[in-house]
């Protein structure tokens, strides 16, 4: 499956969708986002695929104090190209 993003003047096809990663990765290099807020997107994946199957509440505390971060930065790259 190809996708295609069309945001605020920006049409860009990224190819064959893989993995949240790979479309992130395609962002940074289309220039929708910065390579902090890439960064801070990986950690938030990681941070994902690290709840799926631990059962640790020390984990899921550290996890849950992050969340906020996660949200502000993709709630600052919604509002920058909506």
């Amino acid at each position: 499956m190809l996708i295609s993003l069309s945001l605020v003047g920006h049409k860009v096809a990224i190819g064959p969708v893989i993995s949240a990663k790979a479309v992130f990765k395609a962002s940074v290099s289309t220039r929708l986002i910065s390579q902090d807020e890439f960064s801070i997107l990986l950690l938030a994946v990681d941070a994902r695929n690290l709840t799926l199957h631990t059962y640790n509440e020390e984990l899921a505390e550290t996890i849950a104090s992050k969340i906020k971060t996660y949200f502000d930065v993709m709630s600052f790259i919604i509002n920058r190209i909506d």
